[in-house]
């Protein structure tokens, strides 16, 4: 007889009340926590908030800032539908129950079935103080959390229903897909992913069409929207704006690399006279420091010379590609090591960030600057809850770190090898220990966990805060490796037993 650990996905399929029952509380503890957040520190206002603030307030004039952004329609739409510049509370507050019902609704999905994986789940959900800490943000980083574990839960859904998803619903689900891609344009070319994923789930031509009528039909009235306020059918602003910072923290840049890369040079030794920009674009002097370089100081400059957003954007990216087509392997090296350091990222650093009172009131030219609250409490001051988090939320939401420390002595200090090495094991356990619809859940949770790695180390330059967006994607896999775990050793036990007896 073959084992349970291998032979069934370890469904237990209940009724739709008790599964109500479970997501319904965890999404109340849920929406707790974040509610003791916004208490304990109001909510988070920093130099970003100002800009998405003032797009929502100008949103739907004609040619108005909107028009030259580098950011996409929705999040500029969700400030300008709660009239954030009168009072950003209601922004936060609509964050914060959109993240917990997204945490509900993936929690609900995974119970039918599996209540267990999915209580694991939602214990885990109720200690992510990284969720909660991004919901209180004037940022995009909580509701795009949001919009991804939604769509996970979409997905896991229809994969449940997959012969008997009707059209209506394919259509709806293709414009949500669309509107959770777009609210960070790096996620755009999820479409291209996720199209092929409901041919293989529908067997069909037809319901494959439907949904991507559905990305079509969000992504025309997206790119209507931009034509009539600025002129120009498009999905989102200059996306290649951000890849100045790449270009040069990585190293890629060379005057030698392409015609983009000599007009670069040119411009940087116009707009810094004598100094070098390797020395200026110091990997060492961090994310902040190189970007207030780029694009506090040279990005200004190249557009008083001239040039518009545009032009800007497009000169970055060609020269970005000029780097990397002149060093591809050197460029492959970057990504795994830069991948790595996202991965073993420490979550408590990025809870110190957001939670900082002195880096929670950047607000400039609203009547309510005065009134935001630094905090009222200070990271000094520790709530409990914050305390343990520091000591075991990282490790069991990433539970494959748990060996890094033992295997980095073995390997000779070489952290990045032991992450590597420890993830890779437990993508493989997880692979073999699991099957059907909680395997698909791995493979889906994998994938946009791999997704947004790469897009963030390859498109933007790492920053503390754009780690904050994949804890629920940790732990999901955390949380199945350790039911998928604890089946193992009560098969081993039970079969012990069952010799024993005999």
């Amino acid at each position: 007889m073959q084992s349970s650990f291998a032979d069934r996905d370890g469904t237990h399929p209940v009724k739709q009340k008790t599964a109500l029952l479970i997501a319904g509380s965890f999404t109340a503890l849920i929406l707790l926590r974040d509610v003791l957040i916004l208490w304990a520190f109001s909510f988070g206002y920093y130099r970003d908030s100002n800009l998405y603030v003032n797009l929502g307030r100008t949103l739907f004039q004609k040619s108005g800032p909107f028009s030259t952004g580098v950011v996409s329609f929705p999040f500029p739409f969700l400030n300008a539908i709660t009239v954030s510049s009168d009072n950003p509370l209601r922004l936060v507050w609509l964050q914060i129950l959109i993240g917990a019902l997204a945490a509900g609704a993936l929690i609900y999905v995974i119970s039918r079935k599996n209540p267990v994986l999915a209580s694991v789940i939602g214990l885990m959900f109720v200690f992510d103080f990284v969720w909660g800490a991004v919901n209180r943000n004037v940022m995009t980083e909580g509701l795009y959390v949001s919009f991804s574990v939604l769509s996970l839960a979409l997905l896991l859904s229809h994969y449940d229903r997959r012969s008997s998803i009707s059209s209506w619903e394919l259509l709806a689900a293709g414009i949500f897909y669309g509107w959770a891609f777009i609210f960070r344009p790096s996620s755009l070319f999820l479409t291209i992913i996720i199209v092929p994923v409901y041919f293989w789930l529908t067997r069909s031509w037809r319901k494959t069409a439907l949904i991507t009528t559905g990305f079509l039909l969000i992504y025309l009235g997206l790119g209507l929207f931009n034509l009539w306020s600025s002129g120009e059918f498009r999905l989102m602003g200059q996306s290649g704006y951000y890849t100045g910072s790449p270009l040069f923290v990585y190293r890629l840049f060379s005057p030698d690399n392409g015609p983009a890369s000599r007009i670069i040079d040119q411009e940087f030794s116009a707009c810094f006279p004598g100094e070098d920009y390797a020395s200026a674009m110091d990997t060492s002097a961090g994310g902040t420091r190189n970007n207030q370089i780029l694009y506090g100081e040279f990005i200004p400059c190249l557009r008083e010379s001239g040039r518009n957003l545009d032009q800007i954007s497009d000169l970055f990216t060609q020269a970005y590609i000029e780097g990397i087509l002149r060093q591809p392997a050197y460029f492959a090296g970057v990504l795994v090591r830069e991948g790595i350091t996202y991965l073993k990222y420490n979550s408590p650093t990025i809870l110190r960030f957001y939670l900082k009172p002195e880096e929670n009131n950047r607000c400039q030219e609203y009547v309510w600057c005065d009134e935001i609250r630094e905090g009222r409490y200070s990271w000094g001051n520790k709530l409990p809850f914050v305390g343990i988090y520091e000591k075991a939320g990282t490790k069991l939401f990433q539970l494959y770190l748990l060996p890094v420390g033992l295997l980095t002595r073995m390997l000779a200090g070489n952290q990045d090898l032991a992450v590597g090495i420890s993830g890779i094991v437990m993508i493989l356990f997880l692979l073999l220990a699991t099957r059907g619809r909680v395997r698909f859940l791995v493979l889906a949770t994998m994938t946009l966990l791999g997704y947004i790695v790469l897009s963030v180390v390859s498109g933007y330059g790492f920053l503390a805060r754009y780690a904050s967006v994949v804890t629920p994607y940790y732990i999901v896999l955390s949380a199945t490796t350790l039911v998928a775990l604890g089946k193992l050793l009560w098969s081993l036990v039970d079969r012990s037993r069952k010799r024993t007896a005999a």
